[in-house]
């Protein structure tokens, strides 16, 4: 699986899986069944207060920003523990 593949599968699956605050109508309606927001819930917190998905020595942490700003979405990737650019 290539990083940029997994970039895109990664942001879309957050973005419709129902993150919180997120409308998930485009998942469908399985995305409100019980169980559904307790998933995203096991998702672990990033060190900048986002979601973070890991794969070996990938990760990204997806940020949304809505407090105070018009809505920014942020994404943070990483190769063995270190910021790419």
């Amino acid at each position: 699986m290539t990083r940029n593949f997994f970039l895109s599968m990664v942001a879309a699956g957050a973005i419709l899986s129902g993150w919180p605050g997120m409308d998930s109508h485009a998942a469908g309606d399985d995305a409100h069944a019980p169980g559904a927001a307790a998933a995203a819930d096991e998702i672990p917190e990033g060190p900048h207060g986002g979601k973070l998905f890991e794969e070996e020595d990938f990760a990204i942490e997806l940020v949304l920003y809505e407090a105070g700003v018009p809505p920014e979405f942020h994404a943070y990737a990483s190769e063995q523990g270190e910021l790419l650019a």
